[in-house]
């Protein structure tokens, strides 16, 4: 592959350290509005820490992330403008396990999936059992026995699906799970389009583009 001045560009960025700024310190001229339950809803969700996150990275991770804060909270400016400040105790605590869920789950999945990963790593098959596994504990699946989830976090998600089984409508749960499948086959995409064919510094590799990416999100639409 040629090298262009783009690519090594490229290349002398990936040395380089990009510092940005706290967002709350970007936001400090807005108005914040934060949940009454915060605290409450931080300790709660805190206490499962020990016990779901065995790794001290991931329970770091976890704890800096402060996804109580992330729900709970609204600041008048994009793109802060879907968090849940009005919001029940229950129901914040409810999008607190889905945004911990897809949060730790997925970046187990990146983990693996990286451009350094086997091309033979199947993560078509790795979601359909997640997606199994998420049809169960939404109701959706025909099966009475528990799908073993593929990995240790995928498990995570009956958290979030317990209370939404049990507040929403079978055609709203149906519509959530169709939501996922279709944000997990742009995963797949991602991961075929994307880590498979660059390099580790985000160049891609002497591929010609035959439309196929097009097409394969085209056809699962």
């Amino acid at each position: 592959m040629a090298v262009t001045a783009a690519s090594e560009l490229r290349i002398r960025l990936k040395k380089e350290t990009l510092r940005l700024p706290p967002l709350q310190r970007l936001c400090s001229d807005r108005s914040i509005e934060i949940s009454p339950y915060y605290d409450r809803l931080k300790d709660t969700v805190e206490a499962r820490f020990d016990q779901w996150f065995t790794e001290p990275d991931i329970r770091r991770k976890a704890r800096e992330l402060d996804l109580a804060y992330f729900n709970a909270t609204f600041v008048n400016t994009f793109p802060f403008q879907t968090w849940y400040p009005h919001a029940s105790f229950e129901c914040l605590l409810t999008m607190t396990w889905f945004t911990i869920w897809i949060f730790i789950w997925d970046d187990g999945i990146e983990d693996t999936a990286t451009v350094n990963s086997d091309e033979n790593f199947d993560l078509e098959s790795l979601h359909q059992q997640a997606l199994q596994y998420i049809a169960f504990h939404l109701g959706l699946g025909d099966s009475e026995v528990e799908p073993v989830p593929p990995t240790r976090y995928c498990g995570l998600f009956k958290h979030a699906a317990k209370p939404l089984r049990t507040a929403c409508t079978v055609n709203w749960r149906r519509e959530f799970y169709q939501h996922l499948a279709w944000y997990m086959k742009c995963c797949e995409v991602e991961h075929q389009f994307v880590r498979l064919k660059c390099n580790r510094y985000g160049i891609a590799k002497d591929v010609q583009d035959d439309g196929s990416l097009i097409s394969a999100l085209r056809e699962f639409q």
